[in-house]
């Protein structure tokens, strides 16, 4: 369609505005799923602020998609993710901040990124709800007190 427009001695106003119109739209959704990556705009997570984490959950959520990485205990593993105990990241960011990253993920090339590792967002599995961000996040916290015990 777009050569037919671009070829064509006598424009038809129609197929312009087909284009343009396709051309917006196409940009609307670029936008919209740059948003929804976080890749634009602050992002953000939905959780009501009365709602207590659940540590046991955040536990599982941890052992299926941050533990391969990052470890059982959180230690980090060699060439693979950087410890969440004793990190300044961790230490140093809000829940909020710490589930937004998760929640986005990080490229290698990130200059917060200590080992330039890429990290994918939601560790790699898409379906984590935000709860889920924000139990994990509170396990994350839990395992630099150890005088916290989560037991399954």
């Amino acid at each position: 369609m777009a050569e037919d427009v671009l070829e064509s001695s006598n424009p038809n106003p129609l197929k312009w505005m087909a284009l343009a119109v396709l051309a917006i739209v196409g940009l609307v959704g670029l936008c919209i799923a740059m948003l929804n990556m976080g890749r634009i705009g602050g992002g953000s997570v939905a959780i009501d602020p009365n709602r207590v984490p659940d540590l046991k959950h955040g536990m599982k959520v941890y052992a299926v998609s941050c533990a391969t990485c990052h470890g059982a205990g959180g230690k980090g593993l060699p060439h693979q993710g950087a410890p969440l105990v004793n990190s300044a990241f961790v230490d140093n960011s809000t829940d909020h901040q710490l589930m937004m990253m998760i929640k986005i993920g990080r490229t290698a090339d990130d200059p917060k990124s200590v080992m330039k590792l890429p990290m994918p967002a939601k560790g790699g599995y898409s379906n984590l709800t935000d709860e889920d961000l924000h139990d994990v996040t509170a396990y994350v916290r839990a395992l630099a007190q150890p005088k916290v015990a989560v037991t399954p």
